[in-house]
């Protein structure tokens, strides 16, 4: 199987395998990384594709090498297992992927003995855990008791549900994973917060991936009378309140709208999303905003380029947007989001680019504008000039 595809409106509800002394190999790979080394394996040795984890339509998630090792005696253990899947560190990715599974508990409510799931070594299984039960929780399901065997083990039979959700294409869902969120989803948490929020980044540990602006963007949305959201400094039960209380929301492309979609059925809101990155993200948390039931959704492509430092393999690991002001303040005005988009005028460019300058002297790299977040700048020097931070334009940038 070298892809998932997952279609919105295809249901997946007979997409379940169960397997008789199927293997279940934990995750070998000790390095935190994007892939697991380990996975299932079906009793004459073969992987069932629904038991293959993906976080994006052609990338998986895990892979169990050939040279995976196996003690002489393998223990068995009895019983009636549920696969979960696999448990993705990032918050963004365990709300797409880490959840993609329970769907199963909704459609078959038959008790299992435990379930089993793929995670990093180096995260402790009791907050993994934790995290699981507290998302079914608020899906009004039961996840039954989860063990995590530190080594190869045998089932007896294993009940495999395949993935409903995953990143990029994969986070429209399938109808049974929208099933388990729509009209469900934290349904006795009450709403509470300001009407008009915008989601910021700002005070994120990493300025990777960030708006070269968005002092000046938030400025603006405070004048507006929007207050100034920053998920990471509240509960997820906190952040869902202020989502569902949210009226109008504002933000650039990232993890705090998976959560938005959750609730998004909730009320009817407007909501923006201001595209921070030359990437297909923006687009794509729209459409999954769409189809869980969220009002009206704007994208904003305010801008067309960002700066990426010398020396990344990928403009997108390291990219910092930039925006136009004049545009976004149009673009949120006819969404309704905005009244004064006269006020909403372009930093001139020599003051953009002292910002970029300052960025590439805070990495001690020179810096490229790019205009494809899959440009690759993995050949550049870090330095052209070794006394001054060089910028090269997009305009200017040589074939290669």
């Amino acid at each position: 199987m070298k892809q998932l595809d997952l279609p919105p409106d295809r249901p997946i509800r007979d997409r379940v395998v169960v397997l008789e002394n199927a293997l279940f190999l934990p995750n070998r790979r000790r390095k935190a990384t994007w892939r697991y080394w380990g996975g299932v394996q079906s009793a004459d040795g073969s992987e069932h594709p629904y038991a293959t984890g993906w976080h994006y339509p052609r990338d998986r998630a895990n892979v169990i090498p050939e040279d995976y090792p196996l003690p002489e005696e393998i223990p068995t253990l009895e019983g009636d297992f549920l696969y979960l899947g696999h448990y993705p560190s990032g918050f963004g990715h365990f709300l797409l992927e880490g959840t993609a599974r329970l769907w199963h508990l909704r459609q078959n409510g038959k008790a299992h003995s435990a379930a089993l799931m793929l995670k990093p070594r180096k995260l402790a299984p009791e907050g993994v855990e934790r995290q699981i039960r507290s998302f079914a929780e608020f899906c009004g399901l039961e996840v039954p008791p989860m063990i995590w065997p530190d080594g190869p083990v045998r089932l007896t039979k294993l009940t495999v549900p395949q993935q409903g959700c995953g990143a990029l294409e994969l986070m429209l869902g399938a109808p049974e994973y929208r099933d388990m969120i729509v009209g469900r989803f934290a349904s006795d948490v009450p709403a509470r917060g300001a009407k008009k929020i915008y989601i910021s980044r700002s005070a994120l540990d990493s300025t990777h991936g960030s708006l070269i602006e968005e002092d000046k963007l938030e400025a603006l949305l405070k004048d507006e009378g929007f207050a100034i959201y920053h998920p990471q400094e509240h509960s997820f039960r906190d952040q869902i309140a202020q989502y569902k209380a949210a009226e109008v929301i504002v933000g650039l492309d990232g993890s705090a709208f998976h959560a938005l979609a959750l609730v998004g059925w909730s009320s009817d809101k407007t909501v923006a999303i201001i595209q921070r990155r030359p990437a297909a993200e923006a687009a794509l948390q729209a459409r999954q905003l769409e189809a869980f039931g969220v009002a009206r959704v704007g994208v904003v492509a305010g801008h067309e380029t960002a700066w990426s430092p010398a020396g990344t393999r990928r403009a997108a690991l390291s990219m910092f947007g930039t925006l136009s002001f004049a545009e976004t303040g149009r673009a949120l005005y006819e969404l309704g989001a905005i009244s004064r988009p006269d006020v909403w005028t372009d930093t001139p460019r020599a003051e953009l680019e002292e910002r970029v300058r300052a960025i590439g002297a805070w990495l001690e790299r020179d810096m490229y504008e790019v205009r494809n977040s899959a440009t690759p700048l993995d050949d550049r020097p870090a330095r052209l000039h070794s006394d001054h931070i060089t910028l090269i334009p997009e305009t200017t940038r040589r074939p290669g």
